[in-house]
């Protein structure tokens, strides 16, 4: 039993480890020697990075953080030797970037590295969800319930796209993660349509 849970207990420490690396976090320290925790949103994130250093850099570390995504989940699944619990490696790379252990548990929300690990597990629900995330954040006017729209839709992508229930099921945990840590952008962006529309 032991010998079997091994590689997937390592798959996943790996998967998370890998996670843990904050490219913005140490972007910003190198570029200009701040924390990028305590800049402007205060979340360390591609789209923090842009706020603080511009449009280019805040791509930059999105890519880096989407190859991070692409390449845990891949290492992390080619030591666990088991496709039936990717999407648990997904979610411990994604956990790793949202509550990275050497940031003291302060990392960022999640998006990017989620989207990379998606790319390797899933390249159609990945394209798929990139496309309805362009489409409703232009419909809703808004990028955070796009993205966060289109997070939530991954795992009924995923079935679609047959990827099987277990695995769509699975998914469901790395999105949910995404989520819970958006909650608070959510929240504002809920207000923000609400008062709009003079429901609140």
């Amino acid at each position: 039993m032991i010998g079997h849970t091994m590689p997937i207990f390592l798959g996943v420490a790996v998967a998370y480890a890998l996670g843990c690396f904050s490219t913005s976090y140490y972007y910003v320290r190198l570029v200009v020697g701040s924390d990028i925790r305590q800049e402007e949103s205060g979340t360390a994130g591609a789209r923090n990075v842009s706020r603080l250093l511009g449009l280019r850099a805040g791509m930059a570390v999105a890519v880096a953080d989407i190859t991070k995504g692409f390449a845990a989940v891949w290492i992390g699944t080619l030591i666990a030797n088991s496709m039936a619990i990717s999407p648990l490696i997904m979610a411990a790379v994604v956990a790793g970037h949202i509550w990275p252990l050497q940031l003291e548990f302060r990392g960022g929300k999640g998006l990017a590295a989620g989207f990379g690990a998606l790319l390797w597990l899933n390249p159609s629900a990945a394209a798929v969800a990139a496309t309805v995330n362009v489409c409703l954040s232009l419909l809703m006017r808004s990028a955070t319930l796009g993205s966060l729209t289109s997070t939530a839709l991954v795992p009924l992508f995923a079935y679609m796209l047959g990827g099987g229930a277990w695995f769509a099921l699975l998914l469901a945990i790395p999105c949910g993660l995404v989520l819970f840590a958006h909650r608070s952008n959510l929240r504002l962006v809920i207000a923000a349509k609400l008062r709009g529309a003079g429901l609140r």
